[in-house]
C-alpha cells in the first residue's frame, strides 16, 4: 500500500531468545505453553506470522527457530514496504514505521526488544532507509531497477545489474552510467521475463550496484 504519506505501518517479530528466557522459564518455551503465549499481546499474532512464514520462508517447529524466522520476515516486510514508498516519489514523500522499540518483553512490531536487543529489521530498515539506494520492482513483464536519491545533491554513477546462477556463472549483464538527480526516484535498467524464458528462477538470483559514484553539485 502507497498513500501519499504512509502515518504507519509494521511487521511483528519474536524479541531475542536472551530476552525471552529472562522471563520465561525453560518449561514455558514452547507453543503449548499459556504463558509463553501471555507475552503476545495481538490476538491474531501468531496466526498472522504463520500465515506470511508459510507463504515466504517455512514454519519453524522449535521456539528458537521461530523466532529467527519471524525476525527475517519482519525485515523483508518492511524493506519491501519502505522501497515501494520510497520508489513512488513524489506521490509518496514520508514513511513512519511502527514501531521503534518495547516496553515489555514481548512479541510485537518493534525494531529493538525490551532488552535493547536489535532485531534483523533494525539493520535492514536502516539500510533501506540510506539517501541513495537501489531497489528492483517486479512487474508484469519486466524487472525494474530503481536508484532512490532522497539526498540534496546529484550524483554521476556507474548502474551495473546481473543475473547470476549459484554457482557465480553470469547468465545476463546490463550496464548503465547515468546521471542521478537529487530527490529523485526512476527506473535505469530494466529485464525483460521474456529474457529468462527456459531458465529455472529457482537457481537464479539478481545482483545490482552502483560503482564510481560522483557528486556533481546541489
Amino acid at each position: 500500500k502507497v498513500p501519499r504519506f504512509m502515518s504507519e505501518f509494521g511487521m511483528q517479530s519474536m524479541p531475542d531468545l536472551s530476552t525471552l528466557k529472562k522471563v520465561l522459564p525453560d518449561s514455558a518455551m514452547n507453543f503449548n505453553s499459556t504463558l509463553f503465549y501471555n507475552h503476545q499481546k495481538y490476538p491474531k499474532g501468531f496466526q498472522t506470522l504463520d500465515y506470511y512464514l508459510n507463504e515466504y520462508l517455512v514454519i519453524p517447529d522449535n521456539v528458537e527457530d521461530y523466532i529467527y524466522a519471524s525476525q527475517v520476515l519482519q525485515a523483508y516486510a518492511l524493506t519491501t514496504a519502505i522501497e515501494a514508498q520510497r520508489r513512488a516519489m513524489p506521490y509518496c514523500m514520508g514513511s513512519l514505521v511502527w514501531q521503534l522499540n518495547d516496553c515489555w518483553p514481548v512479541t510485537s512490531w518493534s525494531l529493538i526488544d525490551y532488552d535493547l536487543k536489535e532485531k534483523i529489521s533494525y539493520f535492514e530498515v536502516t539500510e533501506a532507509y540510506k539517501p541513495l539506494i537501489i531497489s528492483v520492482e517486479e512487474k508484469e513483464e519486466s524487472y525494474h531497477v530503481y536508484i532512490i536519491n532522497d539526498g540534496q545533491s546529484s550524483y554521476l554513477v556507474d548502474l551495473k545489474v546481473e543475473i547470476r546462477d549459484f554457482y557465480g556463472k553470469i547468465i545476463l549483464e546490463k550496464k548503465v552510467t547515468t546521471k542521478i538527480e537529487k530527490e529523485t526516484s526512476k527506473s535505469y535498467i530494466s529485464i525483460s521475463k521474456k529474457s529468462l524464458i527456459g531458465i529455472d528462477l529457482s537457481t537464479i538470483y539478481m545482483y545490482s550496484r552502483i560503482s564510481d559514484s560522483k557528486k556533481t553539485g546541489k
